[in-house]
């Protein structure tokens, strides 16, 4: 607990009892992330799932590197500008850079007992309130996770029922009873396959899972709603400089192996750490998408092409060594198309 209780006085806040508990548990180490962090160390959790191992797009934020984290987003001359009453303590990430954060000294209109659960962008000057503490946060989650279900994703390693099995019982202490109750019955649920009318290529698309998005939905603003779940809000801090002139980046991102790896390729391996969707409809190369969403105030393109990859940078270096490697991104406003292969040629 020390190591915690460095941060609560260096940054002046109080975690969770929940967090502590979580930490005392054990259920905060995922272990050293390297290259080769799937073949040497996920086997060593995966009987025991620690915190969201199987979530959609959550890493565990190590607790080595929460201090100087609070630092860099604290610092005056950062980029993001925080309004310095606000006090944003990380302990998780996106694959995409963003931050989970307890939102402290947040506006006197919330009325919430604990910190807040939000998601702090990269990329945006608004964060996106997600619940009203880190239990409410951690059933959303384990909902989450098996809906819309990547079948390349971790969590489809082996056995998808083993997986959510164990992770149902490493997480079911630090709920409600009320929500064992449902996210057991949830778990319990027949596998499916979801088909939804489009506006694009054959007219349909399709998702797996245990739940479809919209009882999904349905589910989590009957249990965990509250009147900010979802709200946005500005948290930079007030100057009188003008505002930093935002570009939006919005587009999908491609990555292809043409001839298509044999099934016992190590490139399946690093794509499931990537967890970007596998599009099936493509039968002539191995294909896979990340759909990308963020703003930045750079109008050169070299400079964005750098943010748009940067938070899949190691993975990716990894990858383009296998035969076929092609990286490309379509741009939803223009319609370009821009091949980032030679960036890592």
């Amino acid at each position: 607990m020390k190591k915690l209780e460095a941060l609560e006085q260096e940054f002046g806040f109080e975690y969770p009892e929940l967090y502590k508990e979580l930490y005392q548990n054990n259920m905060l180490n995922l272990g050293e992330y390297s290259s080769d962090w799937l073949q040497l160390t996920y086997p060593k959790l995966k009987a025991n799932p620690p915190l969201l191992l199987y979530g959609q797009d959550f890493e565990v934020t190590p607790i080595e590197e929460i201090q100087s984290i609070i630092e860099e987003i604290r610092d005056p001359d950062d980029y993001r500008e925080i309004n310095p009453d606000y006090l944003f303590v990380p302990f998780g990430q996106t694959g995409g850079g963003d931050y989970y954060c307890f939102w402290y000294h947040f506006p006197e209109e919330i009325e919430a007992a604990e910190p807040l659960i939000v998601l702090l962008p990269h990329d945006d000057v608004e964060l996106e309130i997600l619940a009203k503490n880190l239990e409410d946060f951690i059933f959303a989650e384990l909902c989450k996770s098996v809906c819309d279900v990547y079948e390349e994703g971790l969590i489809m390693d082996g056995s998808f029922k083993e997986n959510i099995d164990n992770m149902l019982r490493t997480h079911l202490p630090y709920l409600s009873e009320e929500k064992q109750r449902i996210v057991s019955e949830l778990y319990q649920r027949e596998w499916f396959t979801h088909t939804y009318k489009v506006n694009y290529g054959k007219g349909e698309d399709s998702y797996q899972g245990l739940i479809t998005r919209e009882d999904l939905e349905e589910l989590l603003e009957k249990e965990i709603g509250f009147l900010y779940r979802n709200e946005r809000f500005n948290y930079e801090r007030d100057t009188d400089s003008p505002p930093l002139q935002l570009q939006k980046i919005e587009g999908m991102l491609w990555l292809y192996f043409s001839p298509i790896p044999e099934d016992s390729s190590p490139v399946y391996e690093l794509l499931k750490q990537l967890n970007w969707r596998k599009d099936k409809n493509i039968m002539d190369k191995l294909a896979y998408q990340r759909k990308l969403s963020q703003y930045t105030p750079h109008s050169d393109w070299a400079t964005r092409q750098k943010e748009i990859l940067e938070a899949f940078l190691p993975r990716l270096q990894k990858l383009k060594e296998f035969q076929g490697f092609q990286l490309v991104f379509k741009d939803d406003s223009t319609g370009e198309i821009v091949d980032l292969t030679s960036l890592y040629k």
